[in-house]
């Protein structure tokens, strides 16, 4: 059981570091929108997110795997409460929950990259050979990248800081200086959901422009901006 929480654990990791990696180079335009304090930061948090649940999973997977681990020096150091390997290798139905939502959001996000090819950036902006996409996840709302993130986002808050998770169980959030990365978790998603919701509106208006009437029929056929049928 223990090794089948480490895998989940290091693998739901690795879709999550893959689907926020940027997939193209920043662009240097002036034409890229900066309307907002997200579009300054956005690649520092999508590396400092990667690098931050890497580190979490390994460290949960070695508590897990290692054994003798509660005997270590070192195991104050990176879980305080110590719990048995049992309440750490616990399948609790927010874990559960966690994986299937990450990696749903993580297949979305990828499939968008995927249909996008080079116009996927980072950065909100309409190039000279700006096409139009309606296929893959673009059929179903105009913008599934974001929806992807946001079901990342979520998964992952489940997977660590739900019941059998490494912040819960470890008691992270008992100890004031580790507290605090905890809520710049929940602080930074918060402020990313906002900023992504205002993106959508920044990037319709963009591609109206651009594309005139051939966005307003997309723009018929596809409705919802981030959820099919409700949003």
């Amino acid at each position: 059981m223990s090794l089948a929480k480490a895998f989940f654990l290091v693998a739901s990791s690795a879709f999550y570091t893959v689907a926020i990696t940027p997939p193209q180079p920043r662009v240097l335009s002036n034409a890229v929108y900066k309307g907002q304090a997200y579009e300054y930061i956005v690649r520092y948090i999508a590396y400092t997110a990667g690098v931050m649940m890497m580190t979490v999973s390994f460290l949960h997977a070695f508590l897990l795997a290692y054994p003798g681990v509660q005997s270590l020096p070192v195991t104050p150091l990176i879980c305080p409460a110590t719990p048995s390997q049992a309440h750490l290798a616990t399948f609790s139905a927010s874990f559960i929950a966690g994986v299937a939502i990450l990696s749903s959001g993580a297949f979305i996000r990828l499939w968008s990259y995927h249909t996008l090819g080079s116009l996927f950036t980072f950065e909100v902006v309409v190039k000279d050979d700006h096409k139009l996409i309606t296929a893959g996840p673009y059929g179903y709302a105009r913008h599934p990248s974001y929806t992807g993130m946001i079901l990342l986002t979520i998964g992952a808050y489940f997977m660590y800081f739900g019941t059998g998770g490494y912040v819960a169980e470890c008691g992270i959030e008992g100890t004031p200086a580790l507290a605090v990365l905890g809520w710049s978790w929940r602080i930074s998603s918060v402020f990313g959901f906002v900023s992504l919701y205002r993106r959508c509106s920044v990037e319709d208006t963009k591609l109206k422009t651009h594309f005139g009437g051939e966005w307003l029929k997309y723009r018929e056929e596809v409705p919802y901006a981030l959820v099919p049928y409700i949003l």
